[in-house]
């Protein structure tokens, strides 16, 4: 039987082809961390950038986090 979090799992895994591209270092990578609050809230922490919203797990905060992470980084450029 599948985990309910596979979809998150593997929107995460996707998401991190791109994040490896814009944060080359794994060492750096493994500094972002994420909370979930366990009433749909999560957040995303990856040095100064902060991103919170809705989600069901970590996986899920992560991928979304990184997501707006990669979002903010393209603004910049």
């Amino acid at each position: 039987m599948a985990s309910e979090h596979e979809f998150c799992r593997l929107l995460l895994k996707q998401v991190m082809k791109e994040v490896k591209k814009a944060v080359p270092d794994a060492q750096e990578r493994k500094k972002a961390w994420a909370y979930n609050y366990k009433n749909g809230q999560v957040e995303f922490h990856f040095g100064e950038f902060y991103w919170n919203g809705r989600g069901c797990c970590t996986w899920e905060a992560k991928a979304k986090g990184w997501e707006a992470y990669l979002g903010s980084i393209k603004q910049e450029r």
